[in-house]
């Protein structure tokens, strides 16, 4: 993919897509893509560069002279004068004028929930109950972050701040996933068996819709109390309601679905889709299956923890192969990648979390 040139990772195995970024040597510069050419071929009324950038308008002009032409900073060398602008800003196809950067419509934006863009610069905000910390990070106010874990058979509470470990309830299994409604104080987890469990207020624990088939993922509406999930086998994108009364098949023809996560209030559902011939997608449709859509290609990354960020609209994910961290907007633009050096698999696994 084009955006994974120059990004600081080796996606092709032998440096090809980040060796065209590698800088020039003294006594040269880039203009086409990986092209590099001597200094002394600028402004020589000939076309070294396919774009032309060897041949700027800037010929021959002088700094002192009106600046150069240049609508900031002006630096003089033996070919005429080199543009620049300051932080915030971008120099344009002219080469002299400056444009401003959106930062808030970067493939990464610099904030962690509410981004707005000023000229030369940009301002973060926070939703109700978060705390703007250094400028540009969101954390909870009364930091009291819990994560719901499955340590063996137990689910307990952890609480980030002090790291006390609270034990809830027992699963009689070792469950393959785990989600909570908070609103209705319900837990749903998989058996290792693929079998969906439930977990009532005052109700004690029950199985949920024996003939789901095999379940490998689910995600829950926290809005109507619903649950979603991916089966295998039949492959199909389930919902059904929280008390097994009933469920329906949202999507059934031409899935083979996993790591299933739905957004209630984009009113959407995304998965890691493989078809044939080893063509996996990161894919998104409506929560009633409509508009089924593909938001990237990642064929070759073995994706792994597909996770969604509700505030910020994101998809993140692990690449096994890459050994990163990978993200992407809900609407499929913004592809980031994170560079990350992953535990061995010889390291013991640490505690399941949602």
């Amino acid at each position: 993919m084009a955006e994974w040139k120059c990004n600081g990772i080796d996606d092709c195995g032998d440096s090809s897509d980040e060796d065209i970024c590698a800088p020039c040597t003294p006594g040269m510069v880039r203009c086409d893509e990986g092209k590099c050419i001597l200094e002394s071929l600028m402004c020589d009324d000939k076309d070294d560069c396919l774009d032309g950038t060897d041949e700027p308008s800037t010929c021959g002009r002088s700094c002192f002279v009106r600046n150069g032409g240049c609508a900031e900073t002006c630096t003089d060398t033996h070919w005429g004068v080199q543009c620049s602008c300051g932080a915030g800003w971008v120099l344009q196809a002219d080469g002299q004028s400056c444009a401003d950067v959106d930062e808030c419509s970067l493939e990464y934006g610099p904030c962690s929930q509410l981004c707005t863009n000023t000229p030369g610069t940009f301002s973060c905000a926070c939703l109700q109950g978060y705390t703007l910390r250094h400028g540009t990070a969101c954390e909870v106010t009364d930091n009291s972050t819990q994560i719901l874990v499955a340590v063996g058979q137990d689910l307990a509470l952890l609480d980030v701040r002090t790291q006390a470990y609270r034990p809830l309830l027992s699963t009689e299994t070792e469950p393959r996933a785990l989600v909570y409604d908070l609103l209705r104080e319900t837990y749903y987890w998989l058996t290792e068996d693929a079998e969906l469990r439930v977990h009532h207020p005052g109700k004690g624990t029950q199985p949920l819709y024996a003939n789901a088939g095999e379940v490998n993922s689910i995600s829950v509406d926290w809005f109507t109390g619903q649950l979603y999930w991916a089966s295998s086998h039949p492959p199909a994108i389930c919902a059904g309601l929280g008390d097994g009364r009933g469920y329906v098949t949202v999507l059934g023809k031409d899935i083979a679905p996993e790591q299933l996560t739905v957004h209630p209030a984009a009113r959407s559902l995304y998965w890691v889709n493989r078809g044939q011939r080893g063509r996996t997608v990161i894919a998104a449709a409506g929560m009633d299956g409509s508009n089924r859509r593909e938001l990237t290609v990642v064929s070759m990354e073995e994706p792994v923890g597909l996770s969604l960020d509700h505030v910020a609209g994101r998809l993140y994910w692990i690449s096994e192969y890459k050994e990163s961290i990978e993200t992407l907007r809900v609407d499929g633009s913004g592809r980031h990648s994170f560079h990350a050096v992953l535990r061995s698999h010889t390291e013991p696994a640490g505690p399941g979390c949602v």
